[in-house]
């Protein structure tokens, strides 16, 4: 657990001499950051951020439907051709 903590706060370049007190607001900020990278439940993810993944991923694909739609055909196209390759072959 402490290796992970030292990991994050190199990922953020902090310095622990500069870092504020306990009660301002980017002790806060950086608290939160923390518990949201270090799920509690020992590295393993929650089913609210399985869901809140789904739900950004839809919205991607919604947001992006030309792109979406392009990617798929492409899968499709690269598949059948790889089929057809070694059917033949």
């Amino acid at each position: 657990m402490e290796e992970a903590a030292k990991e994050f706060q190199s990922a953020l370049k902090l310095d622990p001499k500069k870092q504020n007190g306990a009660g301002s607001v980017e002790a806060a900020e950086e608290e939160l950051r923390f518990q949201r990278w270090l799920p509690e439940n020992s590295g393993q993810r929650s089913r609210m951020d399985i869901r809140e993944t789904i739900s950004v991923a839809i919205d991607a694909l919604r947001a992006n439907k030309l792109r979406a739609i392009l990617t798929s055909l492409g899968v499709i196209i690269g598949s059948a051709s790889i089929v057809l390759v070694v059917t033949v072959a």
